[in-house]
Formats: C-alpha cells, structure tokens, sequence
C-alpha cells in the first residue's frame, strides 16, 4: 500500500513538471526549445512496447546522460526500474533520437559545469479502457537510481522530465 501511494506521489509530481515545462519551453530562450523539441521527438522515436501495453506496465525510470568535457552525449542508458522490453527498444533507438538537440542545449545551459552525468526522469503511461495497471514493489523503486546494478553517485544534474501519455484500446 505504501509503495503505490509513493508511485502515485511520484506520479503526480512527474505530471506537475511535465506541465510547468511545457508552459515554461514556450518562452525560453532557443537553446532551451533544443531540449523541448528533444523531449517532444522522444515518443516518436522510441515506441511503447505492444507487450507492456498488454499486460498495462507503466515505464517510470530515469534516462542516465554521460557527456564528455566538451559537453558532447558519450551514451546513454535507462536505469534499472525499466523493464527489459523497453530497454530493447531505447536501446535499438537511441541513435534515432536527436541528440545534436539535446547537446545543443547542454552546451548551452551548464558550458560552466564540470558535471558529466545528466538525468532525466522519463514515465511512459498508458490511457487505456478498462485497464488497471499493476502496483509497484520498493525492489522497483529501488532500481529508479541504480544503472547495472549500481547505485549512481556523484555530481549529477537533473533535466526537465520527459512525460509520456498513449492511449490504447484493448
């Protein structure tokens, strides 16, 4: 019970953002609509896997950005809390995406920053009839912040999230 009021709490702040940062891209300057382009190709991109949305699996893990000095994208992974089929498809896509976007405004924004580790908390969500997604258990929880079954550590910086909303019929 605790464990899905903390998701549900986790939820609803992912979704506050979300909303704050689509308001907040609008005004920005451009290297801040690099990155709203970046967030709004993602879904485009990277597809929601038809098994998850069978079995209604949410997808709430962060995406982990190694840059180098220069600021340009070395790789990136999704933390330990997404499921095995979305790994796959991040990871057979994540060349698609546009990471000159995503550079541009890291480059733009942190050029100060000696940081290499970038985060953005991403959920994929289901809008579905009919469909009650299952609870989450704290060993998923646990992995939210854990890449290959370590713990990150060290100086990070979170980006603005990426949210995620499909509907589906079922």
């Amino acid at each position: 019970m605790l464990a899905k009021s903390i998701m549900n709490y986790i939820k609803r702040i992912l979704m506050a953002a979300a909303f704050l940062v689509s308001g907040h891209c609008m005004a920005q300057v451009k290297a801040d609509q690099s990155y709203h382009q970046f967030v709004n190709s993602f879904p485009w991109i990277v597809s929601y896997p038809m098994e998850l949305v069978r079995k209604c699996i949410p997808v709430n893990c962060l995406i982990k950005v190694r840059v180098d000095s220069a600021k340009n994208v070395v790789d990136m992974q999704l933390s330990d809390s997404a499921d095995s089929l979305i790994v796959a498809e991040f990871e057979g896509k994540k060349h698609e995406l546009s990471i000159n976007l995503l550079e541009k405004y890291i480059k733009a924004k942190y050029s100060g920053s000696t940081c290499t580790i970038f985060l953005i908390p991403f959920t994929y969500t289901l809008l579905q009839m009919r469909c009650t997604p299952p609870g989450t258990t704290f060993s998923a929880l646990s992995g939210y912040a854990k890449f290959n079954n370590k713990p990150q550590q060290g100086e990070v910086i979170f980006l603005d999230p990426i949210y995620v909303q499909r509907s589906y019929q079922r």
